[in-house]
């Protein structure tokens, strides 16, 4: 399932070296596939299209007011990393695209707690195992946990009727209207057919857009509703896939701070095999690429191929 969106345009880097002299990041990894990868354990500052260390990147989100830390939702090494700049940071919250504005998480002093009032088992997300490190990070820095997403029922009413259809409570403030540029709404829609393998027609990739936006204008509302409670000296953390976090068309579009260092984009993104410059790898809007070993090597189009 892509739920996928857009503001400060990052054009990709100017071609460059790869990073044979980057530090790694030394860590016993937990996925197994491309372990031996040479960009694993690489960290990418790509506006300066050059190798950087983890230190730096931490202590850039530090200073940022609202730091975006991408995954792909079944690596655990990138929910761990995920954990790290967490405890860095210090947040005073932060916002989880894994739960929605009706899960009665606000009691939840612990992440075992969080997990039992969220009913996590029956979410459709990844064992809650690997998402444990990241909120009990949080817990520990003081940090709120909220919830960032739109309920599963709303999604799927905007995906089949419009918004329009949704009630004002919901989408009121929301600047949906707006949508994307059109540039950006058709490498969006071009995305979500190579995701679905060349199988998604026109009408379910208008779907997938308004559901999308609808999720991408939701979580950056509840970014900015936790930023006027707490410290105003410690950032504001959105966890979520890396299509949600990506600058130039996620979450970050729909925030509207634009001073420098304000904001902080991180995509932790799986290496892929033959590739070892991370100049030809999309930045993903992201300020910052943390290189892992792959979940598994399954082909995601074979099942349309039977």
């Amino acid at each position: 399932m892509i739920w996928i969106l857009a503001a400060c345009v990052k054009s990709p880097p100017p071609a460059a070296a790869g990073a044979a002299n980057a530090a790694h990041l030394e860590r016993r990894w937990v996925s197994e596939v491309e372990r031996d990868h040479p960009l694993v354990g690489v960290v990418w500052r790509v506006g300066a299209a050059a190798p950087a260390t983890f230190d730096e990147l931490l202590a850039e989100a530090s200073h940022a007011r609202w730091v975006f830390v991408g995954e792909k939702h079944d690596n655990a090494d990138h929910h761990a990393l995920q954990a790290e700049v967490v405890a860095a940071v210090r947040p005073r919250a932060v916002v989880f695209e894994h739960l929605d504005h009706d899960d009665p998480i606000g009691a939840a002093t612990t992440s075992k707690e969080l997990e039992t009032a969220s009913g996590w088992d029956q979410s459709g997300w990844p064992p809650f195992a690997l998402y444990a490190p990241i909120f009990d990070a949080a817990y520990a820095a003081g940090a709120r946990v909220l919830a960032g997403s739109p309920t599963r029922a709303e999604v799927k009413t905007a995906m089949s009727a419009g918004f329009a259809a949704l009630p004002p409570e919901v989408v009121g403030d929301l600047p949906l209207e707006m949508g994307l540029p059109e540039d950006l709404a058709a490498d969006l829609a071009a995305e979500v057919v190579q995701s679905h393998c060349g199988m998604a027609d026109d009408s379910m990739v208008e779907k997938m857009l308004r559901a999308q936006l609808l999720k991408d204008t939701t979580m950056a509302r509840a970014m900015r509703r936790a930023a006027e409670e707490g410290d105003a000296a410690r950032p504001v953390v959105l966890i979520a896939g890396n299509g949600h976090t990506r600058g130039d068309r996620g979450v970050p579009m729909w925030i509207d701070d634009r001073e420098a260092l304000a904001m902080s984009t991180v995509s932790f993104v799986e290496v892929e095999a033959g590739v070892t410059d991370p100049t030809r790898i999309d930045p993903e809007g992201a300020d910052w690429l943390v290189f892992t070993p792959r979940h598994d090597d399954e082909d995601p189009c074979a099942q349309f191929r039977k």
